[in-house]
């Protein structure tokens, strides 16, 4: 059983103008997410956006069919990533793994693909410490997710 039925019950007892951005977010596409982080890096992004960007692309993830086997797959990549030195190029080549997946699952992979493959290509990763919050976008996505999704969503 999922431990929020939807983005209302999640944000319950939030501070209003916390609810008023999550749901200004939640009516804006993937793509239009992505051009909102206006900084050149992500580095500079606050914790209450990471946590609300997660919170919108995990409930998109959840409501366009998506399997936590297929994301799952994607998170391990990125962690297996994050212990690598060479970071910021390896993120760059993941697009190809991306793409691929998206390719033969284009609905269900739509949300989380337009906003991670958006992120890189913007060339928002510069760093160690954008590839910092980059993990964390990812993990605020995973774990907004998973509380979205029943136990039998594999």
């Amino acid at each position: 059983m999922a431990l929020y039925k939807n983005i209302d019950e999640l944000l319950e007892g939030t501070e209003e103008n916390w609810v008023t951005s999550v749901n200004q977010l939640i009516n804006q596409s993937s793509d239009e997410l992505v051009g909102n982080i206006s900084q050149s890096k992500l580095n500079s992004l606050s914790a209450d956006k990471i946590v609300q960007y997660g919170i919108v692309i995990g409930f998109k993830c959840f409501k366009s069919g998506l399997k936590y086997s297929q994301l799952r797959r994607y998170i391990d990549e990125i962690k297996t990533i994050d212990q690598s030195s060479d970071k910021i190029n390896k993120i760059k080549l993941f697009r190809i793994q991306l793409l691929h997946g998206y390719s033969r699952q284009k609905e269900q992979l739509e949300p989380f693909y337009q906003f991670v493959n958006g992120l890189i290509k913007s060339n928002k990763i510069h760093n160690d410490k954008d590839f910092e919050v980059f993990v964390n976008l990812i993990d605020s996505i995973t774990a907004h997710f998973e509380a979205f999704r029943d136990d039998n969503n594999d």
